[in-house]
């Protein structure tokens, strides 16, 4: 199986784990990146909120190229 359905009950799951492993095993992922997947991420929504927007976007960004080196897209949605 080369993807897997949602809307089953292991769905969450499957999607925390595999986005965890990502950071976890990837390359060149800082600890800023790994810190934000693993404590601001519920399922498939991260959400964060540092004192500087330029870090925000930043922080978003790189990890959005990161993820994408395992073809995972990350779509940022700026909220106010």
């Amino acid at each position: 199986m080369v993807a897997h359905l949602f809307g089953n009950s292991p769905g969450p799951a499957v999607a925390s784990y595999g986005l965890g492993a990502t950071v976890d095993y990837g390359k060149d992922i800082n600890p800023e990146e790994k810190a934000f997947v693993h404590r601001n991420f519920y399922i498939d929504v991260g959400l964060i909120l540092l004192p500087d927007a330029k870090q925000e976007i930043n922080l978003v960004t790189q990890t959005q190229l990161n993820l994408a080196t395992a073809k995972l897209e990350l779509n940022a949605v700026e909220v106010m």
